[in-house]
């Protein structure tokens, strides 16, 4: 299985001999012959690609090429980042922060990298992401040796997360037992963690709008409760209705306090708190 992103693609239309593939994590030689190229054992009809679009990302396999998109009462894809790895789309809401057109901001990696390091995970901690997503912040805590228990309620990101060649380290990672990932309700499931089971624990929800549950009150509690003494906690909100006068940032720091936390720190880079136990 080869998966490429427009731009990719839009190389491979032009005939290079050198390609970006696997959503820019690394170059292959392309063979081509007539409107077909092969790039890494896979056979790609270039004559099949009707409507280039750059940001989309397409997979490669058994001689068929089809868009990483799906519908399971939402509509689920993978969307490409120049040069970086790809973030979800779900109904056409990003689930991760980009750059801007002039390159401003962070790229997904790059942001969950931030998070961690500003969290400052020591080598071997054991770490809990609630909510894991594409696995980028996993994958930021695994890179300091950290074991990783990573929570996702929705399978269909998860379906997209297999297909992510950016995702493979935590996939990697579970057959090694280095990561342990649970498919089911985040609160539910931490519900189920022992006291003081977890050195830190990084959470990075959905918007307040989608998963208020997850900005709650108990939510709060039973996270200060499986956290070890000392633990600390990284809390990403963003800074949403925050033009128009609202926001949920001051909530957010009331309800942690009221948990028990403290040294709560907002950090502007990363859009999110930093507390400790």
């Amino acid at each position: 299985m080869l998966v490429l992103s427009g731009y990719e693609l839009k190389r491979l239309l032009a005939r290079e001999a050198l390609v970006s593939v696997n959503l820019f994590s690394g170059e292959e030689e392309a063979e081509y012959e007539g409107m077909h190229a092969r790039v890494m054992g896979e056979a790609i009809d270039l004559a099949g690609v009707k409507r280039l679009h750059e940001d989309r990302v397409y997979v490669a396999e058994n001689g068929e090429l089809k868009e990483a998109s799906f519908f399971a009462g939402k509509v689920y894809a993978l969307k490409a980042v120049e040069g970086h790895a790809p973030t979800i789309e779900i109904n056409g809401i990003r689930m991760h922060r980009v750059p801007t057109q002039k390159g401003v901001g962070p790229a997904p990696e790059e942001d969950a990298e931030n998070k961690i390091g500003f969290l400052g995970l020591k080598l071997g901690e054991k770490v809990l992401d609630t909510c894991c997503g594409l696995g980028y912040s996993a994958i930021a805590a695994l890179h300091r040796s950290c074991t990783v228990t990573v929570l996702e309620l929705d399978e269909n990101v998860l379906r997209l997360a297999e297909l992510n060649p950016w995702s493979r380290p935590l996939f990697d990672a579970l057959k090694e037992g280095q990561a342990e990932l649970v498919h089911g309700n985040c609160l539910e499931e931490i519900r189920k963690r022992g006291n003081a089971e977890f050195d830190a624990v990084v959470h990075d929800p959905p918007r307040f709008n989608v998963a208020s549950d997850l900005y709650a009150q108990e939510f709060y509690g039973e996270v200060w409760r499986v956290l070890d003494e000392d633990g600390k906690l990284f809390h990403y909100t963003g800074k949403p209705m925050e033009r128009h006068g609202g926001g949920i940032r001051k909530g957010v720091q009331s309800r942690l306090r009221k948990a028990g936390f403290r040294n709560i720190e907002w950090n502007e880079e990363c859009l999110g708190f930093r507390a400790r136990k």
